[in-house]
Protein backbone atom coordinates (compact mmCIF):
# COMPACT_ATOMS: atom_id res chain seq x y z
CA UNK A 1 0.00 0.00 0.00
CA UNK A 2 1.06 3.10 -0.84
CA UNK A 3 1.55 6.15 1.44
CA UNK A 4 -0.16 9.53 0.14
CA UNK A 5 2.69 11.63 0.87
CA UNK A 6 4.93 8.78 -0.80
CA UNK A 7 4.50 10.63 -4.36
CA UNK A 8 3.66 13.88 -6.33
CA UNK A 9 0.50 14.63 -8.04
CA UNK A 10 0.88 16.89 -10.82
CA UNK A 11 -1.31 17.86 -14.02
CA UNK A 12 1.26 19.39 -15.53
CA UNK A 13 5.14 20.61 -15.53
CA UNK A 14 4.88 24.73 -15.17
CA UNK A 15 2.06 25.85 -12.64
CA UNK A 16 0.96 22.16 -11.55
CA UNK A 17 -1.78 22.06 -9.53
CA UNK A 18 -1.79 18.96 -6.61
CA UNK A 19 0.29 18.34 -3.83
CA UNK A 20 4.34 18.23 -3.49
CA UNK A 21 6.23 16.52 -0.93
CA UNK A 22 8.70 18.43 0.36
CA UNK A 23 10.62 17.86 3.63
CA UNK A 24 7.81 15.28 5.49
CA UNK A 25 4.61 17.72 4.70
CA UNK A 26 2.55 18.05 1.31
CA UNK A 27 2.64 21.75 0.19
CA UNK A 28 0.35 23.38 -2.49
CA UNK A 29 1.85 24.02 -6.17
CA UNK A 30 2.12 26.94 -7.51
CA UNK A 31 -1.80 27.60 -9.58
CA UNK A 32 -2.15 29.19 -12.95
CA UNK A 33 -3.99 32.02 -12.37
CA UNK A 34 -7.07 32.41 -14.79
CA UNK A 35 -9.46 35.30 -15.16
CA UNK A 36 -12.44 35.25 -13.05
CA UNK A 37 -15.45 34.72 -13.99
CA UNK A 38 -18.20 37.67 -14.63
CA UNK A 39 -20.35 38.59 -12.15
CA UNK A 40 -23.16 38.72 -14.28
CA UNK A 41 -22.80 34.82 -15.11
CA UNK A 42 -21.79 33.59 -11.48
CA UNK A 43 -25.02 35.56 -10.28
CA UNK A 44 -27.04 34.17 -12.90
CA UNK A 45 -25.85 30.70 -11.91
CA UNK A 46 -26.13 31.12 -8.16
CA UNK A 47 -29.92 31.38 -8.94
CA UNK A 48 -30.28 28.48 -11.03
CA UNK A 49 -31.15 24.94 -10.40
CA UNK A 50 -29.66 23.64 -7.77
CA UNK A 51 -28.10 26.60 -6.31
CA UNK A 52 -31.20 27.87 -5.85
CA UNK A 53 -32.70 25.01 -4.22
CA UNK A 54 -29.54 25.13 -1.82
CA UNK A 55 -30.11 29.21 -1.04
CA UNK A 56 -33.60 28.79 -0.58
CA UNK A 57 -33.05 25.81 1.88
CA UNK A 58 -30.43 27.93 3.73
CA UNK A 59 -32.58 31.31 3.86
CA UNK A 60 -35.95 29.01 5.16
CA UNK A 61 -33.29 27.33 7.92
CA UNK A 62 -31.51 30.66 9.10
CA UNK A 63 -34.57 32.97 8.34
CA UNK A 64 -37.41 30.71 10.43
CA UNK A 65 -34.95 30.66 13.55
CA UNK A 66 -34.44 34.29 13.34
CA UNK A 67 -38.24 34.63 13.37
CA UNK A 68 -38.81 32.39 16.52
CA UNK A 69 -36.15 34.06 18.28
CA UNK A 70 -36.60 38.06 16.83
CA UNK A 71 -40.85 38.46 15.62
CA UNK A 72 -42.50 35.57 16.78
CA UNK A 73 -43.26 37.50 20.14
CA UNK A 74 -44.69 40.32 18.29
CA UNK A 75 -46.22 38.49 16.13
CA UNK A 76 -48.07 36.55 18.85
CA UNK A 77 -48.97 39.54 21.45
CA UNK A 78 -49.34 42.92 18.97
CA UNK A 79 -51.40 43.79 15.52
CA UNK A 80 -49.91 42.81 12.11
CA UNK A 81 -48.82 45.82 10.51
CA UNK A 82 -47.10 46.81 7.36
CA UNK A 83 -43.82 46.71 9.13
CA UNK A 84 -44.21 44.12 11.19
CA UNK A 85 -44.34 42.48 7.32
CA UNK A 86 -41.38 43.88 5.91
CA UNK A 87 -39.46 43.06 9.01
CA UNK A 88 -40.78 39.01 8.51
CA UNK A 89 -39.75 39.20 4.69
CA UNK A 90 -36.26 40.76 5.41
CA UNK A 91 -35.89 38.23 8.64
CA UNK A 92 -35.99 35.64 5.06
CA UNK A 93 -34.64 37.76 2.53
CA UNK A 94 -31.30 38.75 3.90
CA UNK A 95 -29.96 34.80 4.79
CA UNK A 96 -30.90 34.14 1.16
CA UNK A 97 -28.97 37.18 -0.33
CA UNK A 98 -25.83 36.22 1.58
CA UNK A 99 -26.12 32.47 0.90
CA UNK A 100 -26.47 33.39 -3.51
CA UNK A 101 -23.75 35.79 -3.06
CA UNK A 102 -21.22 32.95 -1.07
CA UNK A 103 -22.31 30.84 -3.92
CA UNK A 104 -22.03 33.88 -6.68
CA UNK A 105 -18.09 34.16 -5.25
CA UNK A 106 -17.72 30.57 -5.63
CA UNK A 107 -18.70 30.35 -9.22
CA UNK A 108 -16.64 33.17 -9.48
CA UNK A 109 -13.44 31.72 -8.78
CA UNK A 110 -13.00 28.47 -10.54
CA UNK A 111 -10.76 26.16 -9.02
CA UNK A 112 -11.98 26.25 -5.25
CA UNK A 113 -10.23 28.86 -2.78
CA UNK A 114 -8.30 32.33 -3.87
CA UNK A 115 -4.80 31.64 -5.11
CA UNK A 116 -1.66 33.11 -4.57
CA UNK A 117 -1.04 36.09 -7.04
CA UNK A 118 1.60 35.07 -9.92
CA UNK A 119 4.87 35.89 -8.69
CA UNK A 120 7.35 38.21 -11.26
CA UNK A 121 10.00 36.60 -13.19
CA UNK A 122 13.66 37.84 -11.77
CA UNK A 123 16.60 37.02 -12.88
CA UNK A 124 19.22 35.78 -9.88
CA UNK A 125 20.54 39.19 -7.52
CA UNK A 126 24.26 38.95 -5.88
CA UNK A 127 22.91 37.70 -3.05
CA UNK A 128 22.57 34.45 -4.42
CA UNK A 129 18.74 34.26 -4.52
CA UNK A 130 17.17 32.63 -6.89
CA UNK A 131 14.36 33.24 -9.61
CA UNK A 132 11.12 31.56 -9.13
CA UNK A 133 10.77 30.21 -12.53
CA UNK A 134 14.99 28.53 -11.76
CA UNK A 135 12.77 27.51 -8.40
CA UNK A 136 10.01 25.75 -10.30
CA UNK A 137 12.08 24.44 -12.96
CA UNK A 138 9.67 26.50 -15.59
CA UNK A 139 10.91 29.29 -18.09
CA UNK A 140 9.16 32.31 -18.32
CA UNK A 141 6.60 32.98 -20.96
CA UNK A 142 8.13 33.57 -24.30
CA UNK A 143 12.02 32.39 -24.06
CA UNK A 144 13.18 29.23 -25.22
CA UNK A 145 15.14 27.04 -23.27
CA UNK A 146 18.69 25.88 -25.15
Amino acid sequence: MTDVFDHEERQGSCGSVGLQHTMGRPERAARVETAPVAWSVAARGAVRGRSLAQTTLAALAVGSVLFLVNLYPQVREGPFTWALAGRIALTFLVPWCNATTGIAIGLRRPGGPPRPRALPVHTASPGGSVSPSARTGCSPAGSIER
